[in-house]
This record gives structure tokens, sequence and C-alpha cells, in this order.
């Protein structure tokens, strides 16, 4: 009996030790997360920049920041910069050409009234400038160069009307020629067959040879 109380004993220390080391731990934690809680910071309100340089308007400084809370920083100092303002062209830059409906283009000089305004410069620049600007007067088609044109093509379809129907004519012209000549061979041919007949009279042979008529040229 004794030594299962031993036992007993033993395991009871064992289990309270345990509880004791966890019961430790637990309690660490939750001190951290109370101090975490307890540390509530501000969000930081920054002064005006300080120059570096005291007699400069504009440039590198510095500038203070303070904030409310339980945190260890509650101020800081940060590198600032005030931009200095850029100083006023002296060229004068002028927008676009502006025409109005009322402008028309000159023919004579091919330019149109037009106002530029004024979009940066100096005091001494002026507001708006008046300039003339190139256009071109619209101009009415010439017919002439058309007609002209037209009439050209049309003689050189005559021309070459009129040479097809000489070259058409020439050669029916040539086509009756070689007929007048067989013609004639085969006359002469049954006049010396006649000769040779010892004086008999012949009647020569009628040669129906079609005779085609030369078409006059227009």
């Amino acid at each position: 009996m004794n030594r299962n109380m031993t036992v007993l004993q033993k395991i009871l220390c064992l289990i309270l030790i345990v509880l004791a080391i966890v019961l430790t731990i637990e309690a660490k934690k939750d001190a951290k997360k109370n101090t975490k809680k307890e540390k509530e910071c501000g969000e930081w309100m920054y002064e005006a920049c300080q120059l570096t340089n005291k007699t400069a308007s504009c440039g590198v400084g510095k500038q203070v920041a303070h904030r409310n809370g339980t945190c260890k920083k509650l101020t800081k100092e940060v590198s600032c910069k005030i931009k200095c303002p850029k100083p006023p062209s002296k060229k004068c830059k002028y927008g676009n050409a502006i025409i109005s409906a009322d402008s028309q283009c000159n023919p004579t000089t091919n330019t149109i009234p037009a106002v530029k305004n004024l979009l940066s410069g100096g005091p001494a620049c002026q507001q708006s400038i008046s300039i003339n600007k190139k256009c071109k007067v619209a101009k009415a088609k010439d017919k002439s160069k058309k007609n002209k044109k037209v009439n050209k093509e049309n003689v050189k379809k005559d021309a070459k009307e009129s040479k097809a129907k000489v070259d058409k004519s020439i050669k029916r012209s040539k086509e009756d020629k070689s007929h007048d000549k067989k013609h004639s061979k085969a006359n002469k041919k049954l006049e010396e067959k006649m000769k040779h007949q010892g004086g008999k009279k012949l009647v020569p042979m009628k040669i129906d040879i079609p005779n085609k008529s030369i078409s006059s040229v227009q």
C-alpha cells in the first residue's frame, strides 16, 4: 500500500507541475496582449517646413511631426522641400489660328484673316494677334479641256474608220483585176484553139465570171 501511495503522489506532483507551467505560459501571453492593447498610437501631425537657408523663400528644409498615444516614438523629424515658382517666360506663346465664319479667302493673295489667342508669356505679350493664313479658292472645272479631249477621240475614231474603208475598197479592186486577167487569158486560149481547127468557125465559149464593182471610197 505504501508503494502504491508513493507512486500516486509522484504522478499527482508531476500533473501539478505541468499545470503550473501551462498556467504561467498562458499568463505571460495574456500580459503581452494587454500591453499591446494599451499602446495606442495617434496619427502624425506635421509642422510647417523650416528651410535650411533662412533667407531663401524656397528649397530644402526640415519638418517636425508629433503624435499622441502610448507609443515609444511620439516625435520625429523628416526632410521637406518647398517648390520654387517658375520664372515667367519671356517668349509669347499663342494657340492655333481661329477663323471666323464670316471670313472669306482672298483670291488675289490666297490668304484669309485669322486670330491667335495668348497661351503663355510675359506682361509685354498681346492677348491676341491677327494673322493672314494661307488658303485656296475653289476653281470652277474647265469644260473646254474635256470637250477638246472628246473631239480628239472622235477625230481618231473617224480616221480609223475611213482608213478601214479605203483598205477594203483597195482589196476589192485588186480582186476585180485578178478576175479580169483570168477572163482575158481564157479568151486568148479560145482564139488559139480556133486557129488550130483549120478555119472552122467555132463559137467562143462563154465563161461567166462574176464582175465585182469597185465601190467608191466615202
